[in-house]
């Protein structure tokens, strides 16, 4: 108390001005002008401009950040994505019936799948042919 009353009185000996009130509502200056976005993307530009290395610094500083966010997430989706693949493997070997599960397996000493199909084809030709002939000799026979 007694340091601000003694500042206070000896400060106009000393040359020093009162402080001015604030001036009033009326005389307010202007409002700051509003800093935009693009303002900002523009002051940032030319700061980092006149510093390459720092820009270089931020650049591989966010390529880090963005890397060490990612990378497990692209692990955690391609388990997830491997995890599903697998699931769905197994769901249609369910569905599979026997028969068409054993002629892919292709053990060694079996056909492959194409071999069975063509003698498939050769079978049903033969089968046909067997037809005709059965069919020819009933009507001359008869």
């Amino acid at each position: 108390m007694f340091l601000s009353t003694t500042i206070l009185t000896l400060a106009p000996l000393l040359g020093a001005q009162e402080p001015s009130p604030p001036p009033p509502a009326a005389e307010a200056q202007p409002r700051r002008e509003r800093i935009t976005p693009e303002m900002r993307r523009e002051h940032l530009q030319r700061f980092l401009a006149e510093r390459p290395q720092l820009r270089e610094h931020l650049r591989q500083r966010a390529l880090e950040r963005s890397t060490l966010r990612r990378e497990p997430l692209r692990l955690e989706l391609r388990r997830h994505h491997l995890e599903r693949h697998r699931r769905d493997i197994l769901q249609r070997l369910q569905r599979m019936p026997a028969l068409e599960r054993s002629r892919q397996q292709r053990l060694p000493g079996h056909l492959s799948p194409q071999q069975v199909d063509t003698l498939r084809e050769e079978v049903r030709e033969l089968r046909a042919e067997l037809d005709a002939l059965k069919s020819g000799l009933r009507g001359r026979g008869r």
